[in-house]
């Protein structure tokens, strides 16, 4: 095995102790290690205590997931990292076995495991026909393998973007870059939602960095119509937080031009590419 399994992990424990113990039954026991982001709740002691074969590292004070997963890519030793959230498990031994076989090729950055989001009602999300070659325009974050070397040559996840859709942000550099997204097959990443969860920040950055991106990347002409499309989507998954979605948005706008972003927009032809590559994110019954 030349992969380690990765969790980023805040006041979870118990989802977190969960997640471990599942973890430890992968075959050829990849190395596992956790990224405490600031919890308070005695995350690093159960870890230490429990499970003394786990590497733990833990941050000072809350950085963002996405600090906490760029923290971790300079951490491990191996050439992949197969990424989970800490309510997520495997339904099989042989997934991260499986999966680090999926490369095969040098333009291959990252492979999309087929995971099933169980708040969504049973969906099997970026699963492919077995042997295919199929790619994908991105990945979810709880359920992908990533080369790290890749990874770091990119620039890894914008922190700009503190949490949510960076694998959105990331898929499109690494597109620009030549890099593609492999879809895997078989079993799946189980992930179910966490009594954690804040939905309304969560729907805040979704709405936030979708601005961000949109406004970074899309063609000048199409960032309207792209925007306001966008906007309809995630009203329509999340009509009860309209406030939180909408605050999103303007805070993206106002973010850009005081971050001082740059533009770098994709031309026409790599605009409609990576969008057309979008298809094989459809889902079915699990």
């Amino acid at each position: 095995m030349n992969t380690t399994i990765v969790i980023c992990s805040k006041d979870r424990k118990e989802e977190l102790r969960r997640c471990l113990q599942n973890c430890l039954l992968q075959a050829y026991s990849p190395q596992i290690l956790v990224v405490d982001d600031g919890s308070s709740d005695g995350t690093a002691e159960m870890v230490r205590d429990e499970f003394p074969m786990v590497q733990i590292h833990q941050m000072a004070e809350n950085v963002g997931l996405i600090k906490a997963r760029n923290f971790a890519a300079n951490l491990v030793k191996t050439k992949f990292i197969c990424s989970i959230d800490d309510d997520a498990f495997f339904s099989h031994p042989d997934i991260v076995f499986e999966t680090e076989k999926r490369f095969g090729q040098a333009d291959i950055a990252a492979i999309a495991i087929p995971v099933v989001q169980v708040h969504e009602g049973q969906r099997l999300h970026q699963s492919a026909t077995p042997n295919s070659r199929s790619f994908t325009r991105q990945f979810i974050g709880t359920a992908h393998m990533v080369d790290v070397s890749i990874f770091k040559e990119v620039g890894g996840y914008a922190p700009y973007l503190f949490r949510q859709e960076e694998e959105l942000d990331f898929a499109i550099r690494l597109f620009r870059s030549g890099y593609k997204i492999r879809m895997s097959w078989g079993a799946p990443i189980i992930h179910e939602e966490s009594r954690h969860r804040n939905e309304s920040s969560i729907r805040y950055y979704e709405a936030r960095n979708h601005m961000l991106i949109i406004l970074r990347y899309t063609p000048l002409l199409w960032i309207p119509l792209h925007a306001i499309g966008n906007a309809v989507n995630l009203f329509r998954n999340s009509p009860l937080e309209f406030v939180a979605i909408l605050k999103g948005y303007l805070n993206g706008i106002w973010s850009f031009w005081q971050k001082s972003i740059p533009r770098e927009p994709l031309s026409w032809k790599e605009f409609w590419a990576f969008r057309a590559l979008g298809k094989n994110l459809l889902s079915r019954k699990a």
